[in-house]
């Protein structure tokens, strides 16, 4: 292709023009030059160009719209940026949108500046007001050919911070990739200049999100596209506590189709921050609301505004889990995560919770590693410990033996270490009672080992009692393990991390994202204790103020049930029947930790087996 000779704006200006003038139209353009980026897969991946849809565009600008303090009039054209333009999809939507309030092209076009690291795609944006609204009006752009992330690009300097709006889709990259990894000078360079988003593994679009604060006015608002990790990863948390800390996260658009970058095989979603509050319903004032695109109801990719945004389909407003944890607003199971409980603790406060081996002890213990075989008459085994894996870490169970494994590319069926191999914490750690944790699989799975005859290996968690002075009985041991098991500890953390969810829907399970997780302090407490703490949890739960009522909570268990015990609704009734004999200590001994805050109050356990009566296919 033509273009790819061009190295300067003015060059691929005249190559348009030229093509222009052949009777080639500007989308078409535009299409070929994203069409020739995908045969160069390598560069188009190393600039993140995958360009954005014009009807994703066009709702991402009337949401920031809604946001700005001052609404766009007659002489009111808003000062914005788009720190990497692309094609100029964003820039002709917000053109667009403000002629539609009233304020002449003109006017808007002149308050517009785009900046793209790619000529082409800087001409592209030119070309594309001027074939819209004339030359004149594209003539008013400013624009530039920079790469907005270097170290302090000319534009940047009489402009810092100045803008009203700062608008996009940035490119993504994060620092694992091949194509997109980044060598140590330029991670340096960019932990100098954006001190909160350049940490640990690093999305390439985490820089823009900090360059955009770092340009905008105090009252401004950005809204951006980003990787739907990022609304989650660790490597972010500091720079989301600090954007919705200072500016507040007032919106997040649900990209529900996962199509859009079907060819960066990545999943998006769009966030706004900044600017004022919207009037919303009364109990969401401090709320973010959550806009799905496409339109649930009609399928459609184009939105125009409601006159009452909290009225438009779909949308709804939800309350942060935590100010960093952005993407539990996109969960399926925020409600449950954000429930206003009494007497919650973190796991990290009551369990000591420890990768089971490092990587390098992992491979130190490879020679040790070997198979279970029934000792000679008469001889001794040196001692050793079940060698548990990832796979065969189960709910309540460790399937050791059960079918063959690998580990470190040897298949064993029944592997074990040897004691000898272990350093002094490491056995002491192995031999103690405690629960493991699969450290990658769909939901959390946590068995327990009562008797200490298990090592975990790498990939895998390792879960103590955190009190020294606390004695592991095995009934404690169970209920912890039941307590990691139950749908309460697994809706957390799906609504807290669930964004980060690999290709194959398993998140990994990590000691930090794990001890950042609640639980009623009386689920850690001796058998002989919880039923009188149990007891009162239900009483404390309405006297909270922002509470469930107890139909949620009943909607709630009866789902949870079939999910987390993975069985149609009749076979749960039999569950609850004996929970209704049994006392809370039964319950999350069986296994229902996510029940045993709720077996204390028989009304409420009455009311799920009703429920669940509803739903089976048997006999009322």
């Amino acid at each position: 292709m033509a273009l790819r000779a061009a190295t300067t704006v003015t060059q691929a200006a005249e190559l348009l023009q030229a093509a222009v003038r052949g009777g080639a139209s500007v989308d078409a353009l535009a299409l070929a030059w994203q069409l020739d980026l995908a045969t160069r897969d390598d560069q188009r991946r190393r600039r993140g160009a995958f360009y954005t849809p014009a009807s994703l565009a066009a709702t991402l600008v009337e949401q920031a719209l809604e946001q700005l303090p001052h609404p766009p009039g007659v002489g009111n054209a808003p000062r914005v940026l788009e720190p990497a333009c692309g094609a100029g999809v964003m820039i002709l939507c917000w053109i667009d949108a403000l002629e539609r309030r009233g304020v002449a092209p003109g006017d808007v076009a002149a308050a517009v500046h785009a900046w793209d690291s790619d000529p082409v795609a800087v001409a592209l944006t030119r070309l594309s007001v001027e074939r819209r609204w004339g030359p004149e009006v594209a003539a008013l752009l400013t624009l530039c050919c920079v790469d907005a992330l270097a170290p302090d690009p000319s534009e940047g300097r009489s402009l810092r911070p100045a803008f009203d709006v700062i608008i996009g889709n940035p490119p993504f990259g994060n620092a694992i990739g091949q194509a997109t990894g980044r060598g140590q000078a330029e991670r340096e360079a960019h932990q100098l200049r954006f001190p909160l988003a350049a940490r640990g593994a690093y999305d390439k679009a985490s820089l823009f999100l900090e360059l955009a604060d770092q340009l905008l006015d105090d009252d401004g608002v950005l809204a951006l596209v980003l990787p739907l990790s990022l609304l989650a990863g660790p490597a972010a948390a500091a720079l989301r506590a600090e954007l919705h800390d200072r500016r507040g996260l007032r919106a997040v658009l649900h990209v529900t189709s996962v199509s859009v970058f079907a060819e960066a095989q990545v999943h998006v979603a769009a966030v706004v921050i900044g600017g004022a509050r919207l009037a919303g319903p009364a109990s969401t004032s401090d709320a973010v609301r959550v806009v799905p695109w496409p339109d649930p109801l009609t399928g459609d990719e184009a939105r125009r505004p409601a006159k009452r945004i909290e009225a438009a389909p779909g949308v709804v407003f939800r309350r942060l889990v935590d100010p960093a944890a952005w993407g539990s607003l996109l969960s399926p199971w925020h409600d449950v995560a954000s429930l206003a409980v009494p007497g919650l603790v973190r796991l990290d406060e009551r369990l000591d919770i420890r990768a089971s081996a490092a990587a390098a002890e992992a491979y130190a213990w490879q020679a040790s590693v070997r198979e279970l075989v029934p000792a000679a008459h008469g001889a001794a085994s040196p001692p050793a410990f079940r060698l548990v894996v990832s796979g065969s870490i189960e709910p309540m169970r460790i399937d050791w033996g059960a079918r063959p494994t690998r580990y470190l590319g040897a298949r064993f069926q029944r592997p074990v270490l040897d004691a000898a191999c272990l350093s002094a914490t490491r056995l002491q750690q192995a031999s103690s009672p405690k629960a493991l944790v699969a450290g990658l699989s769909a939901v959390i799975e946590c068995a327990p080992d009562e008797s200490g005859a298990f090592v975990g290996a790498v990939a895998t968690l390792t879960v103590m009692l955190r009190d020294p002075a606390a004695e592991a009985s095995p009934a404690l041991i169970r209920r912890v393990a039941a307590v990691l098991n139950g749908v309460w500890v697994r809706a957390q953390y799906l609504a807290m991390w669930g964004a980060l969810r690999l290709g194959g829907g398993s998140v990994q399970v990590s000691r930090d994202k794990l001890g950042q997780l609640r639980a009623p302090a009386a689920w850690f407490l001796e058998p002989s204790q919880v039923a009188d703490a149990g007891a009162a949890a239900i009483p404390a739960l309405h006297a909270a103020g922002r509470v469930p009522t107890e139909a949620f909570l009943t909607e709630l268990v009866a789902r949870a049930l079939e999910l987390a015990a993975d069985r149609p609704a009749a076979a749960c009734i039999g569950l609850l029947d004996g929970m209704l004999r049994d006392d809370p200590v039964g319950a999350v001994e069986s296994g229902r930790a996510d029940v045993c805050l709720l077996a204390a109050a028989p009304a409420l356990t009455l009311a799920i087996r009703a429920r669940l009566r509803e739903r089976s296919a048997g006999p009322p």
